[in-house]
């Protein structure tokens, strides 16, 4: 906006500009980044027999850097197949399954469907 001090003043008073109105999209957990697609490798290297522990504190710090940690703690709930926010909860979440899946050896990904059987049993919160 601007305004004028007084008639007597040649001088102009200039507002500053409004703050640029945006959406922090990082914020939002359902964002996904051109380059975050189902390829994608989150972290170096694959879980093995061997390095468990290093591979799931690597792995949440991935998660949580793309704030997707609520889909694999199973916090962030599963809507109804007729809301319209499903299609969108089911693209996210399968990227993170896949990203999951990238993530782990060859031998070990057959225990990964046990966790789709304890999941439709209802014995575990991940969404797979």
């Amino acid at each position: 906006m601007v305004g004028i001090e007084s008639s007597d003043s040649a001088e102009m008073e200039v507002s500053p500009p409004p703050p640029p109105c945006y959406e922090d999209l990082y914020s939002n957990p359902f964002y996904l980044a051109q380059s975050d697609n189902s390829f994608l490798s989150v972290i170096e290297f694959k879980l093995t027999n061997d390095n468990y522990l290093l591979w799931s504190e690597s792995m949440e710090v991935a998660l949580r850097t793309k704030n997707k940690m609520g889909f694999f703690l199973g916090m962030i709930q599963v809507p109804s197949l007729i809301d319209p926010s499903y299609g969108t909860w089911d693209r996210v979440n399968g990227t993170v399954v896949c990203w999951i899946r990238n993530s782990v050896s060859e031998d070990i990904v057959p225990s990964l469907r046990n966790i789709r059987i304890l999941q439709k049993l209802g014995l575990t919160e991940i969404q797979v």
